[in-house]
């Protein structure tokens, strides 16, 4: 293991080209890659890739110079996520958002490269060294800041296959869970298609709406409070808290309850402000705060997981974003607009079914959720062994 600098094993780094002053997006028929279009080591080129002319092309290849083992890197978004070139390009280049890479691979392979960029240190430092307030973006002198404990080109290739090993069988799991959701997706529409149900307004069959909590400075109780991240990743998370500080004890109807719905009552990213999730279990121990609303719901006239799935179609959809109204950048709804959202209303019996099934493939998305989880823990284990432990001192990777 030998300790080598950011500049030991990037020969050449540079950026691709903005633009502005340089060129105008939307002519001729070059890809012009950004962020967006690489994730998981792999380019993702579709419809709504910009395209760039002929001229364009070469004054940004000008200063990209990419070629077939260069690695480009994500400097803003999601930091650090790659793509090796595997052969060389003719069609596209990039933008000044994404960093191109040359190696001295006699020190470093880039696949192994790749990896120790999603090692968890190697992240950590992507984020504490970032700026920016909506998206996160790391600076090329940030980079040159960065010490690795590097291994033998042959342990790299045996760390690099098992790792490769293992990404193909999460890929495979989290295919499987997407699936699955596409089939309930399915049932659903199956089941509920019809558009001559009895239609009603939220109010109906929601009741005792009520914003959660804010936490104060200086609160002397303290109380585990749940993210809003854990209403806005679409499934309810309950291990998705942080402590807070309240002046009073949270009151029951402030925690997380089996008989509740949990909707999101802001947010910046106008597609996640009112997702809604419901929690299958009660958490005394759990607290709302305030940017989520509440709703006990009526189950003699709707079962929970018909609503989550209903709550979810582009028809009530359209009417949250509709409803939500923006300050300083953040969309919001309120309880009245909640309120007045239009539902339909299946018979209960019918909903008892729909639930019977998303219960048993539920069951099914445990067993793949837990050998995903599996993976990823082997993963990271495996890389911090292979890797001798590699860890952050504030400045650089280390020996532990």
């Amino acid at each position: 293991m030998v300790r080598r600098t950011f500049d030991d094993i990037v020969l050449f780094a540079r950026t691709g080209l903005n633009p502005r002053h340089n060129f105008k997006l939307g002519r001729g028929e070059n890809k012009y890659i950004t962020i967006k279009n690489i994730h998981n080591n792999a380019l993702a080129i579709d419809e709504n890739t910009d395209v760039v002319d002929d001229d364009a092309l070469t004054l940004i290849h000008k200063r990209s110079q990419i070629k077939k083992g260069d690695v480009l890197f994500c400097s803003i978004g999601h930091l650090g996520d790659m793509y090796i070139i595997t052969d060389d390009p003719k069609d596209w280049d990039i933008n000044e958002s994404v960093f191109a890479f040359t190696l001295n691979t006699e020190i470093i392979r880039q696949k192994y490269f790749y990896y120790l960029f999603k090692n968890h240190t190697t992240i950590e430092y992507l984020t504490k060294n970032s700026s920016g307030s909506t998206f996160k973006s790391i600076k090329m002198n940030q980079l040159k800041q960065m010490m690795f404990d590097v291994p033998s080109l042959a342990e790299q290739d045996l760390v690099a296959a098992v790792l490769d090993g293992v990404s193909k069988i999460i890929s495979l799991r989290q295919q499987q869970l997407t699936e699955l959701e596409n089939l309930i997706k399915a049932r659903f529409a199956e089941m509920f298609g019809d558009s001559s149900w009895k239609m009603v307004t939220a109010d109906t069959i929601m009741h005792n709406m009520r914003n959660g909590l804010s936490p104060s400075n200086r609160g002397t109780h303290s109380a585990k409070v749940l993210t809003l991240s854990a209403i806005t990743q679409g499934i309810f998370n309950a291990n998705s808290w942080k402590n807070g500080l309240f002046d009073i004890e949270p009151p029951k109807e402030k925690r997380i309850t089996s008989q509740d719905f949990y909707m999101c009552r802001g947010n910046g990213n106008k597609d996640l402000v009112g997702i809604g999730v419901y929690s299958s279990k009660d958490y005394c121990d759990l607290v709302f705060p305030d940017t989520v609303i509440a709703a006990s719901v009526d189950q003699q006239q709707i079962c929970l997981p018909y609503l989550y799935h209903a709550w979810k179609s582009p028809f009530i959809r359209k009417q949250i974003e509709c409803g939500a109204r923006t300050t300083n950048g953040t969309y919001k709804i309120n309880q009245g607009i909640i309120s007045n959202i239009e539902i339909a209303l299946p018979p209960l019996p019918l909903q008892t079914q729909f639930a019977a099934f998303v219960e048993a493939t539920d069951k099914s998305r445990v067993a793949i959720q837990r050998d995903l989880c599996r993976q990823l823990l082997y993963s990271i284990n495996y890389f911090k062994s292979a890797s001798n432990k590699l860890t952050y001192d504030g400045g650089a990777f280390y020996d532990s």
